[in-house]
This record gives structure tokens, sequence and C-alpha cells, in this order.
């Protein structure tokens, strides 16, 4: 779990690239050992935003998202878009579409139009 930096500038210079992996977004703690809740995941967006706005071009820091849960689209994208940042989603496409509280097709689609990348 990431916590907040005693200091950006001079903690994560040595850093040079993080990435941060998540498969579901939940307001409230989930069953499962992947389900991440949204206010822990609107920090680490955060410290994200901070980062790449001190240290430039010597640290960088990538989100990615798999499977497509459709908490992907409704908590993760607008908690980006709202920092500047962009992630990269890995969906299953034997789900999108077909399957309870995974995306759908138009969602997958918003993202791309809003600069994510798809895969």
């Amino acid at each position: 779990m990431l916590s907040e930096p005693r200091s950006v500038n001079t903690e994560y210079q040595r850093l040079p690239c993080v990435n941060l992996l998540y498969h579901e977004l939940r307001p409230i703690p989930g069953p499962y050992s992947y389900v991440l809740e949204t206010g822990l995941f609107d920090m680490h967006a955060d410290l994200v935003a901070r980062i790449q706005r001190n240290a430039g071009q010597s640290a960088s820091a990538y989100f990615t998202f798999d499977d497509g849960y459709a908490s992907d689209f409704e908590y993760a994208l607008p908690a980006l878009d709202s920092r500047g940042l962009h992630a990269r989603f890995f969906i299953t496409v034997g789900r999108t579409g077909k399957s309870p509280g995974y995306m759908g097709w138009r969602e997958v689609r918003a993202l791309i139009d809003a600069g994510h990348t798809v895969g």
C-alpha cells in the first residue's frame, strides 16, 4: 500500500517507473483480495499526479486495469480524468457486454475516446 511520501521531489527521483496494477474498485471493502476501495485508489491517483507534476521526466507511473470490470469505468475513469492521468485497460473480450459486473462495448469505446489505451 502506498502512503503519503515525505518529499515527492527527493524520495521518488530514484524510481524511474512505477506500474500500478488494479482489477476491481469498490466504495466499500470487497470479498476478494484484488478489490481496492475507491478512497484508497483516489490516494494513489493523487500521489501519482503529484509525482508527475513535481518530478517531471525523472519519474513515471502507469496505471493498468485487468479484466474490464464495470467499476473500472464507473470509479477509475472519473478519478483519472479529473487528475489528467491515463491508464491501460486490458479487457476480457468474452465477458465484455455479456457478463454482469463487466463493461459493455459502449464503456470500452468511452475509455478510448477519453484517451486511455484498451487492449
